[in-house]
């Protein structure tokens, strides 16, 4: 009798096992377990700001500054998800639910981090043990604070074995409500916030070709997808990043305007700001296109004759031109120059290292006259380099007033290349555009960049700048 007994307690205690261990397997990974949800128990005099935490970096001179016997907790709010794999072992959090006034990243080797940090779940972080730091890409750090275990330089992931134990989850789950920004009001106030941006569309050289274009899997498409989204009030533009390895990399970009939320932070190197889906879900694209109003001829073209071309070789000044005007119509320092690579002379300008928050520089090219031929034509050979941001547009005009500001541009209907964030795309035809219908004796041909450092600052160069037709 006494061996039954311990068999049915083994018996008894084997199932209540399987039952448990039943209970904690989910049949949909996207599903997040049950959790037995109790406040945790925290002293609110523990509890301190993520300003305070980001504070004493500011004190430290942005060097690490680690957390010691500190005893606090900082209360926050998660708005990043990797449930659809466009963040890994990062955890991103801000202040308030609403009107955020600072966001921070946490680095946590813990994967996923959804399952238990679901977005709007409320944290308290316990800040002994961990470091804040500013995030720093390649030679550059800027600000953009992070937390996690001090390595040197930068911080590390926590521990998994640690994750729960610093990262502790509230029951209280917020309605995280998107700051609305235009694209020209980002600034470092948002970054790691969760922000929207209203009526915006990628820019219009994604589409048309044979391969519809996708968030992540274009060719050229290494650890991220970066796409250019605009502004369809200001014109000002950012980047979309996507990751490689996310589970909507190979989604369609929408074609129309709208909206998406998602969060503010910069490209590895630092140089400009770029946005992280949690999700495609986020991006409400139905509306129409906002594209400008281009100039448009109809009937025939040629270029059976030259009538005007300048490539820009000879010359290591572009003063050396003749009735070109080269001018940063906001005062800055910002211009066109010569620049050169492979024994190839081009015009170039790019706003990085400029300090200027408003660049607006004009490349014009002298009179060019028509009054002896028909079926005209422009073509030119334009390269994007490190590339965030579409802030060249070329224009037409045949009534030159003196000053790009006062005269009267036509836009042309030219499909400006992108390039990468890092590295150089190649010159690459523009064109033919007709032009054959311009009233007037005479055109000039002129080519915008709007910029502002240290976000928008695209490298083009401008090559083999061409008007032909037919010679009557």
């Amino acid at each position: 009798m006494k061996t039954i007994k311990i068999n049915f307690t083994f018996l008894f205690l084997l199932l209540t096992l399987g039952a448990i261990t039943t209970s904690c397997v989910e049949d949909d990974d996207y599903n997040a377990p049950e959790f037995l949800e109790t406040p945790p128990n925290i002293d609110p005099n523990d509890v301190i700001t993520l300003s305070s935490v980001y504070s004493e970096l500011a004190q430290n001179d942005n060097e690490n500054f680690t957390f010691q016997q500190t005893g606090k907790y900082a209360l926050a709010y998660v708005v990043s998800s990797d449930i659809g794999g466009n963040f890994f072992k990062e955890l991103v959090v801000q202040d308030k639910p609403v009107n955020p006034t600072i966001g921070i990243s946490i680095q946590a080797n813990l994967n996923p981090l959804f399952t238990r940090y679901n977005f709007g779940r409320r944290v308290f972080i316990k800040l002994d043990g961990l470091t804040i730091s500013q995030r720093r890409g390649g030679p550059t750090q800027f600000n953009e604070p992070r937390l996690g275990i001090d390595d040197g330089e930068d911080v590390a992931q926590i521990p998994e074995a640690l994750v729960e134990e610093h990262i502790i989850r509230d029951v209280v789950v917020e309605g995280i409500v998107p700051t609305t920004l235009d694209i020209a009001d980002l600034s470092e106030e948002n970054l790691n916030t969760y922000i929207k941006l209203e009526n915006v569309q990628f820019n219009r050289t994604y589409f048309g070709n044979e391969e519809p274009p996708t968030y992540a899997s274009d060719a050229g498409d290494d650890f991220d997808g970066e796409r250019i989204l605009e502004s369809c009030e200001t014109n000002a533009s950012t980047i979309l990043s996507t990751s490689t390895f996310s589970d909507f990399k190979g989604l369609t970009l929408p074609s129309g305007s709208g909206s998406l939320n998602g969060i503010l932070t910069r490209d590895f190197f630092g140089e400009f700001y770029t946005i992280y889906l949690n999700s495609p879900a986020n991006v409400d694209m139905t509306g129409e296109r906002c594209d400008p109003e281009v100039f448009e001829c109809e009937g025939p073209t040629s270029s059976a004759d030259e009538i005007f071309n300048e490539d820009f070789e000879g010359i290591n000044n572009l003063n050396q031109l003749t009735d070109w005007v080269n001018v940063n119509v906001t005062g800055g320092d910002t211009d066109y120059f010569i620049g050169s690579f492979n024994n190839n002379n081009y015009a170039q300008v790019s706003g990085f290292n400029s300090e200027e928050s408003d660049i607006e520089a004009w490349l014009i090219t002298p009179e060019i006259n028509l009054d002896a031929s028909t079926q005209e034509e422009f073509t030119a050979r334009i390269e994007a380099a490190f590339d965030n941001g579409n802030l060249l547009n070329v224009f037409i005009t045949s009534a030159y007033t003196g000053d790009p500001t006062t005269t009267e541009w036509e836009g042309l209907d030219v499909n400006v290349p992108n390039g990468p964030a890092q590295g150089f795309g190649g010159l690459q035809d523009v064109g033919p555009i007709n032009i054959s219908c311009v009233e007037g004796e005479s055109i000039r041909i002129g080519f915008r960049y709007i910029g502002s450092a240290p976000s928008s600052t695209t490298r083009y160069h401008i090559d083999d700048v061409n008007i032909s037709g037919l010679l009557d």
